[in-house]
């Protein structure tokens, strides 16, 4: 069982202060391209998220695909398209499903879908550590 440890990183929140936030660095890998990126670790995500720009730097084919839409705090529905890529986490690569939202201004998010199967994911608040455990 490989474990693989992220410090995540600290934000600036309005009207609260200086919080840290899970963050994972992942690499997203097509047959065209690869793209590392930090990434939210967001257990109430159903699927990983990121902005079109980023599907369109994978030379992903976006036209054609079924849009659906997800709901995430707030009223505001977000059209996406899903394809199937492959994530690096670490040391270790597995395909995964991931949302291409059609918009741009959403989060990098590493959501539950095909990677919750891969980790065992541990958040250790106090010490600001988000802990990856191959399953």
């Amino acid at each position: 069982m490989a474990k693989y440890i992220f410090k995540g990183k600290k934000i600036d929140v309005p009207g609260v202060g200086i919080k840290w936030i899970p963050t994972a660095n992942v690499r997203l890998i097509s047959n065209n391209a690869r793209y590392l990126c930090e990434m939210l670790v967001d257990t109430g995500a159903d699927i990983s998220l990121v902005p079109r720009s980023l599907g369109e730097f994978l030379r992903l084919n976006l036209d054609k695909e079924k849009i659906r839409e997800i709901r995430g705090i707030g009223e505001t529905a977000i059209p996406y398209v899903v394809k199937t890529i492959e994530f690096q986490i670490a040391k270790t690569i597995f395909s995964a499903r991931i949302g291409i939202a059609l918009i741009e201004e959403i989060p990098f998010i590493l959501g539950r879908l095909d990677v919750f199967s891969v980790f065992n994911i541990e958040f250790k608040q106090k010490n600001q550590e988000i802990i990856f455990r191959t399953i």
